[in-house]
């Protein structure tokens, strides 16, 4: 296991530990996770704007 598990994702109150667990805190983050906490096992993906709210959208759905 690489990372935390996703299940009720949007139950959450912080992301990463340091963002309030927020649509638009979540599409920063997964756009620049190094930028957030550098040094961080989160690889920067190269996603549009697109998949980006696709994934917050899939996640905050997670309840």
């Amino acid at each position: 296991m690489v990372g935390p598990p996703l299940a009720h994702y949007a139950r959450r109150q912080m992301i990463a530990g340091i963002l309030p667990n927020t649509p638009e805190n979540l599409a920063y983050y997964l756009k620049s996770p190094q930028t957030v906490v550098p040094g961080n096992m989160m690889p920067r993906e190269e996603m549009d704007e697109r998949q980006i709210w696709g994934i917050v959208a899939y996640l905050h759905g997670q309840k």
